[in-house]
């Protein structure tokens, strides 16, 4: 290979690198700033200011009449399928999201969030049918310990939930159900479209069920503290477009493997720095249940969930962060 192209593919692998380093620091921040946000706007309204910045992402990286030209042309079996997730993971899911962080610790938030690939392994095999394998046996044995672990203190009393923390598990059921939606019907769309869609379906739902809402996002403005304002903007600026950005750019640049082995950092990192920036407690059955969630989500991730490369990147690129 001539030196000026080693050169270009150098420079290329090493944008990525700091792609993926940006990434997992600002994801990092995504549950403890929105932990802080929902103190002030109500989970309908974070849900809202969300999927607003997910849609502004995707008008200004793939552009609104491209992707709305790409809308017209959608077959109207895939277009339902589209709205069937956008309902699933743009409203059900992140609003239980939502209303689960503001009941819970971020660490905890975090931590159950992961459970999403123990759910999804449940629906491809009752509801696509597909085979149970070795891999999805231990891996999901190794995430169900590890959420064990983490309900019980290690073991050391009987299951101690938050309250939130059942929400968040049935956020990441309704996570699940919407990845195997796109999974059985739409997988090959433009993950753009993903996006442009699921905020669509959000906002549709938010313009019909704001007049009968007691706090609409109007009042709640109206009334935000002037020192959560540094927050709401870490949180749009760092927590969603700078992840989500880099993700994008990362995984154009690096290896998928191990964009997908330095990814499962960001939950370490979310749970070290609610630790770090929120004083919540990091006990150690909170480490190591959340290492057996990670190991767990890695192992069927590498063998036997994605029929090859292409589907697992494919994945990625509408499931990363929804959670994007």
């Amino acid at each position: 290979m001539p030196s000026s192209l080693k050169k270009i593919f150098s420079a290329r692998e090493a944008s990525g690198w700091v792609a993926l380093i940006a990434m997992i620091l600002a994801g990092s921040t995504y549950t403890s700033f929105g932990k802080q946000l929902t103190g002030a706007l109500s989970p309908l309204s974070m849900l809202f200011v969300s999927e607003i910045l997910m849609l502004f992402f995707a008008v200004i990286s793939f552009g609104l009449i491209p992707i709305i030209n790409k809308f017209i042309r959608l077959k109207p079996a895939h277009m339902i399928a589209m709205f069937e997730a956008g309902i699933t993971n743009g409203i059900i899911a992140p609003y239980l999201w939502f209303l689960g962080l503001s009941r819970t610790t971020a660490v905890n938030a975090e931590i159950f969030g992961r459970s999403e690939m123990l759910f999804l392994i449940i629906f491809t095999a009752f509801i696509l049918h597909n085979d149970f394998r070795k891999s999805h046996i231990l891996g999901g044995f190794a995430i169900l310990c590890g959420l064990i672990t983490v309900t019980t203190r290690g073991f050391n009393s009987n299951f101690a939930f938050y309250s939130g923390d059942w929400i968040i598990l049935t956020a990441a059921s309704f996570y699940a159900l919407g990845g195997t939606i796109v999974r059985a019907k739409i997988s090959h769309i433009e993950p753009e479209l993903h996006i442009f869609i699921r905020a669509i379906s959000m906002i549709i739902f938010f313009a019909a069920i704001s007049p009968f809402v007691e706090n609409p996002l109007s009042g709640e403005i109206a009334e935000f503290p002037l020192d959560l304002i540094p927050v709401l903007i870490s949180f749009g600026l760092l927590s969603r477009f700078v992840t989500v950005f880099s993700f994008y750019k990362a995984i154009e640049r690096v290896p998928i493997s191990t964009l997908t082995s330095m990814s499962s950092l960001t939950t370490a990192f979310s749970a070290l720095f609610a630790f770090l920036y929120l004083g919540e407690d990091l006990g150690w059955h909170q480490i190591i249940g959340g290492m057996l969630i990670i190991i767990g989500a890695l192992y069927v991730n590498f063998h036997g969930l994605h029929r090859d490369e292409k589907h697992m990147k494919q994945h990625l690129k509408m499931h990363h962060r929804h959670h994007i």
